[in-house]
C-alpha cells in the first residue's frame, strides 16, 4: 500500500469499494487495458481511482497544513518567550 493511501486509512479517509485497494501499479495496468484494447471498464475504474487520489489529497494537504502551521507557531511563541523548542 502506497503511504498516502496508508495514511487515508490512518486518518478514516475513504475510497469507493471500485477503488479500494488499487495502487499506482493497477492504474498503470489499467491505463493499458485502455490504451491497447479500449476497455472502456479499465478507463472508468482508472477515472474514478484518479479522482479519489484527488478528492483525498485535499483533507491530507489540510491537516498536514495545520499540522506544520502548528509546529511553526510553536516555534515562535518558544523563540518569544525565551523557551527552547523540544
Amino acid at each position: 500500500m502506497a503511504a498516502s493511501k496508508a495514511i487515508e486509512a490512518q486518518l478514516g479517509i475513504s475510497r469507493a469499494s471500485t477503488v479500494q485497494g488499487l495502487d499506482g501499479s493497477d492504474a498503470v495496468v489499467l491505463w493499458n487495458r485502455w490504451r491497447h484494447r479500449r476497455d472502456s471498464d479499465a478507463r472508468e475504474r482508472l477515472v474514478a481511482y484518479n479522482r479519489a487520489d484527488c478528492v483525498n489529497l485535499e483533507p491530507l494537504a489540510e491537516r498536514f497544513y495545520a499540522s506544520m502551521a502548528g509546529l511553526v507557531l510553536r516555534d515562535v511563541l518558544l523563540k518569544h518567550s525565551g523557551g527552547s523548542a523540544p
